[in-house]
């Protein structure tokens, strides 16, 4: 009887998380991708970048993403919380558009300041950017 013994020095590669969500296809992306990518206002200046993004644990959907602003090497700086609804994909700038500017952001709710996410906090964040929520039906 013919036994096939693995070869024990080369055993079969596994693949690992980033393996299997490293390629990303139309319109999916790891959330490990999204930290990085900046983020541009409409006039297409660069603004900050995502930082991380917040998921509702409940509805399974991304709710936030938390903006870096104002750091200079990962140092100092806000972290914004921008309702992930605002977010636009731009392939060309290969980065996120919002309908903000620089300005919009001063007095914008920080993360910092937050000593709790509760239903309260999350009225006064969304309530902030009102506005900026809805993007024209194109």
């Amino acid at each position: 009887m013919n036994h096939i013994v693995p070869n024990q020095a080369n055993p079969p590669a596994q693949p690992t998380h980033r393996d299997l969500t490293a390629p990303t296809h139309g319109s999916l992306i790891a959330g490990a991708r999204v930290s990085g990518t900046p983020v541009y206002d409409l006039e297409e200046n660069k603004i900050g970048t995502i930082e991380d993004v917040m998921i509702d644990k409940l509805q399974g959907s991304v709710a936030y993403a938390v903006l870096s602003f104002g750091s200079f090497m990962g140092f100092g700086g806000k972290h914004y919380p921008l309702p992930w609804s605002m977010l636009r994909y731009n392939t060309v700038l290969d980065g996120y558009q919002v309908k903000l500017n620089k300005a919009a952001l001063e007095n914008a709710p920080t993360v910092e300041e937050s000593t709790g996410w509760n239903e309260d906090y999350d009225r006064r964040v969304r309530g902030h950017y009102d506005e900026a929520l809805y993007w024209p039906v194109v």
